[in-house]
C-alpha cells in the first residue's frame, strides 16, 4: 500500500465549504482508503491505498466530495517523499523557511508564466517558483501579503493550495506513523 497526503483547497475557510474532519475521514474510509487521518480543519489528509496513480486518487476524492456536499473542491495528492523534497529544497535560509508558506501546485506552470512572474516584486515579500511549488516568505505576515494563493494561481495559470511550514512538517510526521 502507498501512503498519500491529500491537500484540499478552500475547505473550512471563512465559513465556506464546511466539512467536519470526522466526516471527511469517513468519506475517504468509504472509498476504501486505509488508516485515514486528518490534521487541523483545513483539509490535510493522510491515508493508504493500493491505487498507484495519484491522479485517480485525486479524482476519487473530488468526486466523492462533489457527490456528498456539492462542493467543487480541488484536491492535490502527494507522497510523503514529495513533501519532504519541497521542504528540503527551500531556497531560503532555515529561519526564513520556518516562517514560509508553500503553494503546492496541481500542475506545472509554463516556463513563460514563470519567467513573467519573476520580475514582480513587493516590499517584505520574497518568492521562488518551481514546477511543483512556490515558496513565499513574507516578513509582514501572510494576511498582508500581496503574493497570496489567488495571485499565484492567476499569474501562473495553475491550481494551488497554500500550507505553512508547521503544517507540512506535521503532516509528514503523521505519515510516518501511518
Amino acid at each position: 500500500m502507498k501512503t498519500y497526503l491529500a491537500f484540499l483547497k478552500g475547505i473550512n475557510v471563512g465559513g465556506h465549504h464546511k466539512i467536519l474532519m470526522k466526516d471527511l475521514r469517513d468519506l475517504l474510509n468509504n472509498l476504501g482508503f486505509k488508516d485515514v487521518k486528518t490534521y487541523i480543519q483545513s483539509g490535510n489528509v493522510i491515508f493508504k491505498t493500493e491505487i498507484k496513480d495519484k491522479t485517480v486518487v485525486e479524482k476519487q476524492i473530488t468526486t466523492a466530495i462533489k457527490n456528498k456536499y456539492n462542493y467543487n473542491i480541488q484536491v492535490i495528492v502527494k507522497q510523503p517523499k514529495d513533501v519532504q523534497a519541497i521542504l528540503d529544497n527551500s531556497p531560503f535560509i532555515q529561519e526564513k523557511t520556518q516562517e514560509s508558506y508553500f503553494f503546492i501546485l496541481k500542475n506545472s506552470p509554463s516556463g513563460k508564466s514563470i519567467d513573467q512572474i519573476q520580475s514582480i516584486s513587493y516590499p517584505n515579500e520574497e518568492f521562488f517558483v518551481t514546477s511543483k511549488v512556490v515558496y513565499l516568505y513574507c516578513n509582514a505576515g501572510y494576511g498582508r501579503a500581496k503574493c497570496n494563493n489567488t495571485f499565484f494561481e492567476k499569474k501562473l495559470n495553475v491550481i494551488a493550495t497554500a500550507r505553512n511550514y508547521k503544517t507540512l512538517n506535521k503532516v509528514l510526521e503523521i505519515s510516518k506513523d501511518n
